[in-house]
């Protein structure tokens, strides 16, 4: 009986717990403010763009200043003229690990990709 009245308790306790979570009000994100420069291949201008418009929309006190250059100048911006960004945009992500890994950056991210073809 005493085991019983035990889990009983128990589960009243978790139940209550996962049903005040699920009914509270939904987190606003985090008041961010300042400059954020990005650095971006020319070929990336207009979805850089479309990106940066959405996210001021949610958060409107960042300055995103958008920079395009051709891939290879874009990295060197940065490996070479110790200039300071928080997002490179570069066509070709194979440049990526080649002039940025270790001291520049550990990681990348493929968001988009696209062929050519000249006939």
């Amino acid at each position: 009986m005493k085991r019983l009245a035990i889990s009983l308790f128990l589960t009243l306790i978790l139940t209550s717990t996962l049903v005040a979570g699920c009914i509270s009000q939904p987190t606003r994100p985090a008041t961010l403010s300042g400059k954020l420069p990005i650095f971006h291949a020319g070929s990336l201008t207009i979805p850089f763009a479309q990106i940066s418009e959405e996210f001021n929309k949610l958060y409107p006190n960042v300055e995103i200043l958008l920079e395009g250059a051709g891939s290879q100048t874009t990295i060197r911006k940065v490996t070479e003229l110790h200039k300071e960004c928080g997002v490179i945009g570069s066509a070709d992500y194979t440049i990526i690990p080649q002039l940025m890994f270790p001291e520049y950056a550990d990681w990348y991210i493929i968001f988009a990709s696209n062929q050519m073809c000249l006939a």
